[in-house]
């Protein structure tokens, strides 16, 4: 999963770079070709022009163009002029085209970026509603009862206490779990454990073993896994854990080392 990020964050990093540069390159050309032109011309400072067309080519062609071709009109005389003049032209053919290009990466990275954004939010739905390709029309329990809607789905321990998932009344919008008696439990410290057993740590003594982009995967003293209860996780029908892996495919499992 590591490569895949990295392949992913190389793919888009060069999307990002790349139009830029291009633009830098077409603009660095197009001012050696309004110096060139400038100089074969005689229009006064190549350097100013160099620095002005660099900063702002599009002003800057539009402002040489309408001062060189319709107000000045002055020519080249000599060969080497008529040279300069020549490559001008080459020079500023070629920028256009770069900044063409430029723009169509642009585009095309904004289109597969939103393009896969969309993939993304909508593999990320699937996964919830959809395990190992199958369609979730109930959720279940460790015990395997069915329940229509995930936040009813309770957790028990192995001593079988039940745990509800319910709004907290000491913040807003803050939901935690309860045991049967109405007891709160932190939910920074609840887990399920690698069989599928809610788990307190009430001393916090439960260690990262992995990170990844989705879980967490914590160990105790013994080397017992536990992913945290923020994590996403179902059971089947035959009360088996499953924690799919959202952003990547459903078969891996976070307890693998």
């Amino acid at each position: 999963m590591e490569q895949l990020d990295a392949i992913f964050l190389s793919g888009s990093i060069i999307k990002i770079i790349i139009p830029p540069l291009l633009r830098q390159l077409a603009a660095l050309l197009f001012a050696i070709a309004i110096a060139k032109d400038c100089k074969a011309r005689k229009n006064g400072s190549y350097g100013l022009w160099f620095v002005f067309t660099f900063l702002l080519p599009v002003l800057s062609g539009v402002i040489y163009f309408i001062y060189s071709r319709i107000l000045v009109k002055r020519k080249p005389d000599t060969p080497e002029e008529k040279k300069k003049a020549k490559t001008s032209i080459r020079l500023s053919v070629i920028a256009v085209l770069l900044y063409i290009i430029s723009l169509v990466v642009a585009v095309v990275a904004l289109i597969t970026g939103i393009a896969s954004g969309i993939a993304i939010t909508a593999s990320d739905n699937a996964t919830d509603s959809v395990i190992f390709g199958q369609l979730l029309s109930d959720y279940y329990d460790i015990n395997g009862n069915a329940y229509e809607d995930s936040y009813d789905v309770p957790l028990f321990d192995k001593a079988g206490n039940k745990y509800i998932n319910k709004k907290s009344e000491h913040g807003f919008n803050y939901y935690t779990y309860f045991d049967e008696s109405g007891r709160e439990y932190d939910l920074d410290l609840c887990y399920v454990s690698e069989d599928g057993y809610f788990y307190y740590d009430k001393d916090d003594l439960l260690k990262p073993a992995k990170r990844s982009l989705i879980n967490e995967l914590f160990l105790d003293e013994d080397g017992n896994k536990f992913v945290h209860i923020d994590s996403v996780v179902y059971w089947d029908k035959d009360g088996n854990i499953i924690i799919p892996r959202l952003k990547y495919c459903l078969t891996d499992s976070v307890f693998e080392d």
